[in-house]
């Protein structure tokens, strides 16, 4: 599922930067649990991680779905707090 995720992803930003796009985000944890980020394009995991860290509740949850989790994305992005 990531392979195939990641070409249809690659397929719709490079056509959204050949028709002018500068800068896209992407509001789905999968997405961008595949799709790296790079100065153009953002994913939202790396969001959701630092929404976390920065509470100060004593309590704190990060929702996703099986297939976020399974990617280890926000494994990774915590590690590196």
């Amino acid at each position: 599922w990531r392979k195939k995720l990641n070409r249809r992803l690659q397929k719709i930003t490079d056509w959204m930067h050949a028709h002018g796009a500068s800068k896209i985000v992407i509001a789905c944890n999968s997405a961008s649990a595949v799709y790296s980020d790079t100065y153009e394009v953002r994913g939202i995991a790396p969001f959701g991680v630092s929404s976390v860290l920065k509470n100060n509740g004593p309590q704190k949850a990060l929702i996703a779905g099986n297939s976020t989790v399974r990617s280890g994305i926000f494994r990774k992005l915590f590690a590196k707090h």
